[in-house]
């Protein structure tokens, strides 16, 4: 049947219909472009226009902090800090009443942040080859220990942040020889005696749910422990504490001091062995690099909680631990 003048017309009006539709579709389009590039130039703008003098102003959690934008940029590029501040995103930051930039974080835990970066401008304007600065997770009230580590590593200053064990001791300390290169690793040698059982652990418990460090197993004659320990004194056997739980050579695991033989099929510690581990408050977890492997030991609720401490046993002369913290792609690895 043929097509009637009518039909004709009808199909010819809804296509019109049809094409003014996804006219006005690019129209909005278009000028959502514009737009958006309208608000990038004037970003681009005010980042051009931006200098390193200009005197920022904040409120952080209530409090008002007053400072350079040189200084909050010493923060390294790539980071979030650093953009933040930069000055290409300062009209889409959050700001109060007085067009203070605002943060949402406990003002002390901004201070420590703050210090750091001015205490990197101070030595970077005096110094061509400034000692590498780390921000003392211990000098801040501990109730604010968890803020500070999670801030740092929310604007990508993780790198930047002390291991909270550095401050460790021995229980016979003529038995080692313990060097701390600025703060960034902490090298552990068994010096003079037989070989017996010699313990290492950390004077201060660690304090977060989420507690990272690295191990390097720099020199190995038969046998080695690494893990942790709830005991603020422990004895030379600290391997067999009751709070103890860890890795150590001869495939041997410990979980409330118990040695138990080849689990998830865990062969020791040998030379050269790198490990990342991880301590939450119901397991801890090792990345071995050389078995690329997590391992993970269940921590019993009944288990006391919030003093774990670094447990280190060394049995003999020469053997030596590296300490260090790792880089957040390391922390990956055992999440």
């Amino acid at each position: 049947m043929s097509t009637s003048f009518s039909e004709l017309c009808d199909a010819v009006g809804a296509s019109l219909e049809k094409e003014k539709e996804d006219l006005k579709q690019q129209e909005l389009k278009l000028q959502s472009d514009r737009e958006q590039l309208e608000t990038e130039k004037n970003a681009m703008s005010n980042y051009i226009n931006s200098n390193d003098d200009d005197i920022i102003e904040l409120n952080v959690g209530g409090t008002h902090f007053t400072v350079y934008r040189s200084t909050l940029l010493q923060a390294p590029e790539g980071t979030m800090f650093n953009a933040m501040f930069s000055g290409r995103w300062d009209e889409s930051l959050t700001k109060d009443a007085k067009e203070r930039i605002f943060l949402d974080m406990t003002p002390s835990v901004f201070s420590v942040i703050l210090s750091h970066l001015r205490t990197l401008k101070e030595y970077s304007s005096i110094l061509k080859n400034a000692p590498k600065q780390q921000i003392d997770i211990m000098c801040i009230d501990k109730k604010f220990r968890n803020e500070l580590r999670a801030r740092c590593e929310f604007y990508g200053l993780i790198s930047a942040v002390s291991p909270i064990f550095l401050d460790i001791r021995a229980q016979e300390p003529g038995r080692f020889t313990i060097e701390d290169t600025n703060g960034n690793e902490i090298i552990i040698t068994r010096q003079s005696g037989p070989s017996s059982h010699s313990v290492i652990y950390g004077k201060e418990p660690f304090d977060t749910n989420n507690s990272y460090w690295k191990i390097s197993v720099e020199k190995l004659k038969s046998w080695v422990f690494a893990g942790i320990i709830a005991n603020s004194n422990p004895e030379y056997n600290s391997h067999a504490d009751k709070t103890c739980f860890g890795w150590a050579s001869n495939n041997q695991t410990y979980v409330n001091g118990v040695h138990i033989s080849v689990i998830d099929n865990w062969g020791g510690w040998k030379v050269g062995d790198k490990a990342i581990f991880k301590l939450c408050s119901k397991s801890l977890k090792m990345y071995s690099f050389r078995l690329k492997k997590v391992f993970s030991i269940t921590i019993p609720e009944s288990t006391t909680q919030n003093t774990w401490r670094l447990n280190l046993n060394m049995y003999n002369q020469d053997d030596c631990i590296r300490i260090t913290n790792p880089d957040p792609e390391e922390m990956c690895l055992v999440d």
